[in-house]
């Protein structure tokens, strides 16, 4: 047995609890005459899987047991499905009369007798027929494909399949319902007569289906999990499958295997049932693992190509931060954008690597390298970037990332490796190193605290932090920015622009990247933003700008002078939409753009011949008023570098401010 149990795979686990459960229902309540071969074969051949894996996987090569463990599963999945029916009512009687008088309630009539006839055509009998039949070859269709395919995703996915079928089944057990055709006697369960296809549905039906599975409609459950399956991991098989779903939803009504109400029910349970799989494999994968540190020869490093693979980049996050509260996640629609050479401008003057750590064909660690040529040709440097790094607590992963990077940036001829700084300093920077605790705001790092000790084994050294303030919005805090702004405004030299439309903000958009590159040239890590650059930022976050919250100043010229950009703080929207806008996650969002009380600080900027005249204090009151009429209590600096005196006097001298998180660059040679 200790040869036995720590080599099972979750899907191993998974079936096995399944089978002892089932068995000892089949042992109490079993309605079967042929008891053995209902009950004992499938479990004698599920024995045979569970034993002969872990003690032959290593005589045979990875592909031949890829391929066993996703057709053993698939095959012996029917044996299971059909001893349902003889477990199914030891709890209830068939729920059928319910589920008929929820159809009279809804439609008013049986749809399940109404349609076929209806529509009697031998045409429509053979499409509704064909639909259902196809079901028979959908799932293992799908793993062939992913076999043949996309190997990688094989075992997380066939797991996903075969546990929801599982889960199905289980409740099919506890819930029974026979179904039209088992529950109605007479004419009433008699369909137009078709031809080859409405025989071939009657020949699988007659060797397998059963009183039991009707409630809710496995068929199409199971069928818009493979969808979506499909869609992102193997879109050809979606293109194919979706037809046959839309037709599939009506057949199972049509030929009388299952009441409309089912059919309703399966499209509510479908996102459930995926995810409580997803949510097992997660759980039996961080299990099986027993939090040992991962031996570096099974750790498997491969830079990102495929869609998939960057799927997998963007979304490894989080799975690692999923228990971790103060993670802030980042809008996925805006990371395909990012991580993307087509979609981001500044892959065309970065030279840039994106590198995955797996293991066991899963993500279990990303980091991306960047050479930005503009950057270090400006600056006298000779510097690789990493950025966007996530790993698990396990020094072998960091390890073999950062090393990948530090073998690419060397033979790219770079001398030093510093980070995390990515395309340029908009993007998320440094690893938190003090307030671990605090919640993270948007575009901002939320690291473990286990990522530094990490840098400084490794040999890298603190190189730049940052510091980040949160100041309260209130009248004390305007009263003393007032007399300032009040002082600055006398000339008449100042104009301030306040906006209420966002189209309005469009022509200035020009001028405060002009402003920007001018005024942030000095700062460390700030690269100049490019006209196509400035296009896209203006595109990604104008439509999420209160423009009540943007500020600017212009001088008697008619020339920016300054600028302030501050907008609500939709970390709470982030977390509860899990950073994606479908289903629901747009509502989240536009709640938190309403109910959020904290303002975050994303852009400002002064003119150097305006700078010491007041013109900060004007900025500050304007966009502190406005805060107030607006409701906010409290406003977030974003990060300031550390050395940048100047700006941390200012916001220093403001009653009731708080420095609540650092974060540190780090830098090595190479």
């Amino acid at each position: 047995m200790e040869k036995i149990f720590p080599r099972w795979m979750p899907l191993q686990w998974i079936f096995a609890g399944y089978a002892l459960i089932t068995g000892f229902l089949a042992l109490y309540f079993s309605t079967a005459d042929d008891w053995f071969a209902i009950h004992i074969t499938p479990r004698i051949l599920l024995t045979v899987w569970l034993v002969v894996w872990p003690l032959f996987n290593n005589k045979l090569t990875k592909r031949i047991w890829d391929f066993i463990n996703m057709v053993f599963p698939v095959a012996i999945l029917g044996s299971f499905y059909y001893e349902t029916q003889f477990l199914n009512q030891f709890l209830f009687t068939y729920r059928d009369p319910l589920l008929i008088s929820i159809e009279q309630w809804i439609f008013g009539f049986q749809p399940s007798l109404a349609f076929s006839q209806r529509f009697p055509a031998y045409w429509m009998v053979e499409i509704m027929s064909m639909a259902y039949f196809s079901y028979y070859f959908i799932t293992f269709g799908f793993c062939l494909y992913l076999f043949l395919v996309k190997s990688r995703y094989l075992n997380k996915l066939v797991f996903v399949v075969i546990t929801s079928f599982l889960l199905f089944y289980s409740f099919f057990i506890v819930f029974p319902a026979a179904g039209p055709q088992f529950y109605f006697t007479g004419d009433l369960t008699a369909l137009p007569e078709g031809g080859f296809f409405q025989w071939a549905v009657r020949s699988v039906q007659a060797m397998g289906e059963g009183p039991t599975a009707a409630f809710p409609s496995s068929h199409v459950a199971m069928t818009i999990i493979i969808l979506w399956l499909a869609y992102r991991h193997a879109r050809p098989v979606f293109y194919v499958v979706l037809p046959i779903a839309v037709l599939l939803s009506f057949s199972t009504v049509y030929i009388k295997a299952h009441y409309a109400v089912d059919v309703l029910v399966a499209f509510i349970a479908a996102p459930v049932v995926y995810k409580g799989a997803d949510t097992l494999w997660g759980f039996l994968q961080l299990s099986l693992e027993n939090e040992k540190e991962i031996a570096d020869s099974a750790i498997i490093i491969r830079e990102v190509k495929t869609r998939d693979d960057l799927h997998d980049f963007i979304h490894l996050p989080a799975k690692l931060h999923s228990q971790h509260q103060s993670w802030t996640p980042p809008l996925y629609i805006d990371e395909w954008s990012i991580f993307d050479p087509k979609k981001n401008a500044a892959f065309e003057h970065c030279t840039a690597v994106r590198f995955l750590a797996f293991k066991n064909d899963e993500p279990i660690g990303r980091v991306i390298g960047i050479i930005h040529h503009d950057y270090n040709k400006r600056n006298g440097e000779n510097n690789a970037r990493f950025s966007f790094m996530e790993i698990p607590n396990d020094y072998a992963v960091f390890t073999r990332l950062i090393q990948e990077v530090e073998q690419w940036a060397k033979a790219n001829g770079c001398t030093g490796l510093i980070g995390p700084f990515g395309f340029s300093d908009k993007d998320p920077q440094g690893f938190v190193i003090e307030g671990f605790e605090q919640q993270s705001v948007m575009f901002t790092n939320g690291s473990f605290d286990y990522i530094p000790p990490m840098m400084e084994r490794y040999g890298f050294d603190q190189f730049r932090r940052l510091v980040q303030y949160k100041v309260p919005i209130n009248d004390e805090t305007l009263g003393q920015l007032i007399p300032f702004s009040q002082r600055a405004l006398r000339s008449g030299k100042l104009k301030v622009v306040e906006f209420e439309k966002t189209k309005d903000i469009r022509p200035y958009v020009g001028q405060v990247f002009e402003l920007i590159n001018e005024t942030y040239a000095s700062i460390y890590g700030f690269s100049e933003v490019t006209k196509k650059e400035a296009e896209e930022f203006a595109n990604r976050f104008l439509p999420l700008l209160n423009p009540r919250l943007i500020k600017m100043i212009f001088d008697e010229n008619d020339q920016m002078a300054a600028f302030i950009v501050a907008m609500p703080n939709l970390a709470d929207g982030l977390k509860k939409s899990g950073g994606k806008l479908l289903p629901f996650g747009w509502y989240h969002l536009l709640k938190a753009n309403k109910t959020s009380r904290e303002l975050v600080l994303l852009l400002g900027a002064i003119r150097f011949d305006e700078r010491n005249r007041g013109i900060d204090a004007v900025l500050g009151a304007t966009l502190i008023k406005t805060a107030q009429e607006l409701g906010f209590n409290q406003i977030d600096s974003h990060l300031i570098l550390e050395d940048n005196h100047k700006m941390r006097r200012e916001l220093e001298r403001l009653k009731g401010h708080s420095l609540y998180r650092r974060y540190c660059f780090y830098s090595k040679s190479l």
